[in-house]
């Protein structure tokens, strides 16, 4: 596909486009609700670059230690953060160490920033795979010429004659549900973290299950866990989902113990 817009030395494609969007519609939202809770302009503003710049470079050096191969055949790519490959696990991992740096920076609960930059990223990774659909990446496997979807799917450069599943759009659906999802829960949440958590379970199981469909990049070999066959990025969508798991039990045992002290203390007064 590779639609694109001129203008004048600069060609913009919908791949950067889409990016763009989805940045700085997420940005907007977090400085919102940053703001909403007592950070200052200045400091939301700080906040949000850290974490955007943060999470982009570490999205796009853990694409590089995975494919190792592509970029050294073309080792100029390394350095091109922002129209060469990104990986959502690796931007996942350097967001939430950017959290607790960001938590300690500003004198906010790392979790009560987490539930305030989830919603908008959902929707920022909304528009990112609507960019993949754009430039062909991130494809499926073939879906077949009678399948419901072949009329969605891309032909891509490299493949011009085979339908292939649309899985860039089965993602970006599932992340603006997800989107949906989080700012109802905003509205009724009962604990600092959840909204967090639940991007983080949410995510792992839309991406586990999206990658049965979703093409294998070259020369990657399956790995055999209990009776399935998952690649690499199944396996790290299983430590995350796994992760959050762990993350609820903490967080639920912590709100346990507070409602067990404060219950303790109203008891003695009485």
């Amino acid at each position: 596909m590779y639609p694109y817009i001129d203008i004048g030395p600069w060609t913009l494609t919908t791949y950067t486009l889409s990016h763009a969007a989805g940045v700085a519609v997420a940005a907007l939202l977090s400085f919102l609700s940053l703001r909403r809770i007592g950070l200052s302009t200045p400091a939301s503003l700080g906040t949000i670059f850290f974490l955007f710049l943060l999470a982009h470079v570490s999205a796009h050096l853990y694409h590089v230690l995975t494919h190792r191969v592509t970029y050294l055949t073309n080792p100029k790519g390394i350095y091109n953060f922002w129209n060469r490959g990104l990986a959502l696990h690796g931007g996942l991992a350097g967001a939430g160490l950017g959290l607790l740096v960001a938590g300690r920076l500003t004198g906010k609960s790392p979790w009560q920033l987490a539930d305030v930059f989830a919603p908008p990223a959902a929707l920022a990774l909304f528009f990112f795979r609507l960019g993949c659909y754009g430039r062909g990446c991130c494809h499926g496997v073939p879906c077949g010429e009678d399948s419901i979807f072949a009329g969605l799917s891309v032909k891509l450069i490299q493949n011009t004659e085979t339908s292939l599943h649309p899985t860039q759009l089965y993602s970006a659906s599932a992340f603006l549900v997800l989107f949906v999802l989080l700012l109802v829960l905003n509205r009724t949440k009962r604990f600092q973290g959840e909204l967090a958590i639940v991007f983080l379970l949410a995510y792992s199981v839309q991406r586990f299950l999206v990658e049965y469909l979703r093409a294998s990049p070259g020369g990657e070999s399956p790995v055999h866990l209990f009776c399935l066959e998952l690649n690499r990025n199944q396996l790290f969508a299983l430590g995350f989902f796994l992760l959050g798991i762990v993350l609820l039990g903490l967080r639920w045992r912590e709100i346990r113990a507070g409602f067990a002290l404060r219950a303790g203390e109203k008891t003695r007064i009485s």
